[in-house]
């Protein structure tokens, strides 16, 4: 069916009405959020190269994203960003007063910004239905879809100005690509996918890991019998390819595999401005220095003395059991129970998953691997970009004719999840974890992030409270967001020179983070409000207040 008779049937009609309530809950639920503790560095990481400043404030991410971020806010606001050092929490604190500054409208900044992620999440919902619809037809298309639209993880960072959602779009639209060039191998896929893995490498360092696996599963491919690559490399001369016959055709994935990896380094080059420069400790010309120097930034960030919960405990090392315990804790019982149904047919479905999709799942499960076995445990959302394979792999259950009125009562529980936990979206967690209880097992970005400061200001109006003792998790301006306050120990912060212990007077209101003893300065400072009851909680957990007048 050609997209003109797709029209005419009214075949995009639910497709569109599914994109527009995400849409709509993701729009409605920015307005009303603060912006979170990474928003404010990021959305300063892509306006300072465009301003011409270069990339010497910080490097620890590739720039694509944020640049795509950075745009509308650098075109409509030409904000003042005036020069700065690169030093990793410096750079938080000038972010913060860059932004929040008055010379600079920061709500308006993170609003404009964020409408950017938005876009490219309704992008990557198209491309879900695009890839199941292949898959599974229309109906899988639609259902795999309807899971993505309505996921509480998705709908949490498709409106965040972090890199998060963009390396989902960008690695999800590079296996769709690789999974194309599989099935038809063409030297025009093979400059496809080259094109889309320089921009999921552009996006977040963690990219860096499909190079290898591409090649093990293209030279696995090749070597199995299981594709003919000499169709990709036609542009070479016919005495060639013979040659490469010769050598059993191995030769045929290598080359394949170099195509597409030197196609992502212009690509990611080109982000850089086709720089050369020398970098510390290298006396020679090297492309693109800050995204080498960028690498090293992020790897010492991993190992400076970061420090992960789980459960109530707090450690310096992490836990191996940290992702599925979260992804347990944090996704939907009725998504929960899809994932599981999938995994079983494909157990017992008797045909085999068909259309190249093993070497997807392959080169899937090594990269799930390769991030988990790190044990950098800051947040589920380091496995945001597994979430649309999980989609896109649950739509084969649209095959089974029997089950589609239990499908339909699941996708039903699910909206009706989502609807519920608006517009709390980060903070969500399933039934399995009593609301009151969240805070004992997942803070930061799983739980609170920053983002309820409106929450509290509308709280604070409500019940006429002249000032709060804040103690806040975040890098936002509490006072831009309308909240009367008096600071208490906050992370990052550049001096704490009050008591160092807690009195406990007035209306304290902390966040949820910062009770349970992570990042506090002083050590154990909030350490007395955990014996209490809070007497409200805010953001579905996020903030705890303690009235104590």
């Amino acid at each position: 069916m050609n997209f003109l008779t797709a029209i005419k049937n009214n075949r995009f009609l639910p497709v569109f009405v599914l994109l527009a309530i995400f849409v709509s809950l993701t729009i409605s639920s920015l307005i009303q959020k603060s912006a979170t503790f990474d928003e404010t560095n990021h959305l300063i990481r892509g306006l300072y190269p465009l301003s011409g400043k270069g990339f010497t404030l910080n490097k620890e991410h590739p720039p694509l994203v944020n640049f795509l971020q950075g745009l509308p806010v650098s075109i409509i606001n030409n904000p003042i960003l005036p020069s700065a050092n690169s030093e990793m929490h410096p750079f938080f604190h000038y972010s913060r007063r860059v932004l929040w500054s008055e010379a600079n409208d920061g709500r308006t900044m993170i609003f404009q910004a964020r409408l950017v992620t938005v876009f490219l999440s309704v992008l990557l919902g198209v491309s879900i239905f695009w890839w199941a619809r292949e898959l599974y037809g229309y109906e899988g298309g639609l259902f795999s879809l309807a899971l993505y639209c309505f996921s509480p993880a998705i709908l949490a960072h498709s409106r965040l100005v972090t890199t998060d959602l963009g390396l989902t779009f960008f690695l999800f639209v590079y296996y769709f690509s690789f999974w194309n060039l599989l099935r038809f191998p063409s030297i025009k896929k093979t400059i496809v996918a080259g094109l889309c893995l320089g921009a999921a490498i552009g996006s977040k360092h963690l990219a860096l890991l499909l190079i290898p696996i591409t090649l093990a599963v293209l030279l696995l491919a090749q070597g199995l019998g299981r594709v003919e690559f000499r169709p990709a490399l036609n542009f070479m001369s016919r005495t060639t390819l013979d040659r490469l016959d010769k050598a059993r055709g191995v030769f045929y994935a290598i080359i394949v595999w170099l195509f597409i990896t030197l196609i992502a380094f212009f690509i990611v080059w080109g982000l850089y401005g086709f720089s050369l420069d020398r970098i510390e400790g290298l006396g020679i010309l090297i492309p693109m220095p800050d995204y080498f120097e960028g690498l090293q930034q992020g790897w010492n960030s991993v190992k400076s003395g970061r420090v992960y919960y789980l459960d109530g405990e707090i450690s310096d090392s992490g836990w191996s059991t940290f992702f599925l315990k979260a992804f347990a804790y944090k996704t939907p019982i009725p998504l929960l129970i899809l994932l599981l149904g999938a995994l079983v047919w494909r157990f017992i479905d008797k045909e085999p998953i068909g259309k190249k999709m093993g070497w997807i799942v392959l080169a899937l499960i090594c990269f799930v691997l390769a991030l988990t076995t790190k044990k950098v445990n800051l947040g589920l959302r380091y496995l945001l970009s597994i979430y649309p394979f999980l989609f896109l792999f649950a739509g084969a259950l649209v095959k089974i004719p029997k089950f589609r009125v239990g499908l339909l009562v699941l996708i039903g529980w699910l909206a009706i999840e989502v609807f519920a936990a608006h517009p709390n979206y980060i903070s969500y967690f399933n039934q399995l974890i009593p609301p009151e209880k969240k805070r004992f097992h997942l803070v930061d970005s799983n739980l609170d992030w920053g983002q309820d400061l409106p929450a509290l200001a509308r709280w604070q109006k409500d019940n006429k409270v002249k000032e709060i003792r804040l103690g806040y998790f975040g890098t936002a301006n509490p006072e831009a967001y309308g909240v009367r306050y008096e600071p208490l120990p906050f992370f990052l912060q550049e001096k704490w020179r009050g008591s160092p212990e807690l009195e406990l007077k007035g209306v304290i209101a902390v966040s949820a983070t910062l009770l349970q003893g992570v990042y506090n300065l002083p050590p154990g400072y909030y350490a007395p409000l955990r014996q209490r009851k809070p007497d409200v909680i805010l953001g579905g957990g996020s903030m705890l207040i303690f009235d104590l007048r």
